[in-house]
């Protein structure tokens, strides 16, 4: 029961920081956009590619979620802003990196847009004898992109998000040329991704577990895509080795 009221505790204090940060950022695109129009994307910007992705929520969550990716990356917001004076702080601060960052993080927006088109396509011609790896993937395709996406990733993972879906086309090209071969691959990996899904709730955050979810994905790419080359290090042996270590609570 202790360690329970422990968790309750941390929950709504991790939700209430994140509620906070969202707040301050959505005060401080406003300000922006009214001191220097265009200095960050709108929902006019985002409308294409909004069509494109109905399933990551309206136009202007894509927008917020963009806007927060950016303003977290050119600004220091650790520790938040409390006061007048402390927001008005950052106001102060030089706008020259924002238009910068804005338009790598729209690429990799526009990016992922088309790639997720070309898989979703490939998808639904897919055999009979690959629904199963069908489903994987779009299970895959799932924990990977969803509504505001852009900011649950941690930063530093973000930008393989592309090679992660190729990956995903790759994966699906190969196992319709030798199907045997995608079985035998998938026996590999699946302990290895059970072992994340039953993370516990409360070690989600923890380092060690996002360390081990997102070499995964590397995993992946080793295993269904190795000429896109892996950003790590990886092998199975080295994920049954990670997995032993992971803290249960």
């Amino acid at each position: 029961l202790r360690r329970q009221r422990q968790m309750c505790i941390r929950d709504r204090s991790r939700t209430a920081q994140l509620a906070h940060r969202q707040g301050v950022c959505w005060l401080l695109a406003r300000s922006l956009r009214q001191r220097r129009p265009g200095i960050l994307p709108t929902r006019h910007d985002l409308k294409e590619l909004a069509l494109g992705n109905a399933d990551l929520g309206p136009a202007q969550s894509l927008v917020n979620d963009v806007s927060q990716l950016i303003l977290n990356e050119v600004y220091d917001l650790d520790p938040l802003p409390r006061s007048q004076q402390q927001f008005s702080a950052l106001l102060e601060q030089p706008t020259e990196p924002l238009q910068a960052t804005s338009d790598r993080w729209l690429k990799l927006l526009d990016d992922l847009t088309e790639t997720r088109h070309r898989l979703g396509r490939a998808l639904r011609k897919l055999p009979i004898n690959l629904l199963d790896t069908g489903q994987q993937i779009q299970r895959q395709l799932g924990e990977l992109i969803y509504e505001d996406f852009l900011t649950a990733t941690p930063a530093y993972w973000l930008p393989h998000l592309p090679r992660y879906l190729e990956a995903m086309l790759t994966r699906l090209e190969r196992a319709d040329q030798n199907p045997a071969k995608e079985r035998q691959l998938r026996a590999l990996i699946a302990p290895l991704q059970q072992r994340w899904q039953d993370c516990p709730v409360a070690m989600t955050d923890h380092p060690d577990w996002i360390e081990y979810r997102w070499c995964l994905e590397e995993l992946r790419v080793s295993l269904f895509a190795q000429p896109l080359k892996t950003h790590r290090s990886v092998s199975v042996e080295k994920m049954e080795k990670m997995a032993r270590g992971l803290p249960r609570e």
